[in-house]
């Protein structure tokens, strides 16, 4: 795995917290690729944080998945590359 291996962001605007900052760690797990995903928000309404974090953890598994589709589908593919005899 090359570096970078995590990234740190901040939300400025576009949902009803503040102070939301999120970090994406990723390791090598013999092969394949572990994600840690975590945010910390305050929440300007009651029931807001829940409810963030139950869209957003939807929208990144969902990323996830479709990173996974993709990597699986492109190993399978043939090569595009021809060797001259």
């Amino acid at each position: 795995m090359d570096a970078p291996t995590s990234l740190r962001y901040r939300m400025l605007s576009g949902l009803p917290v503040s102070d939301y900052v999120g970090k994406t760690t990723l390791t090598d797990l013999d092969g394949s690729t572990g994600i840690t995903w975590t945010i910390t928000l305050t929440p300007r309404f009651p029931g807001v944080a829940f409810a963030v974090r139950l869209g957003i953890g939807r929208l990144v598994r969902g990323l996830v998945a479709e990173a996974e589709r993709r990597a699986r589908s492109s190993s399978a593919a043939p090569s595009n590359h021809e060797t001259e005899g």
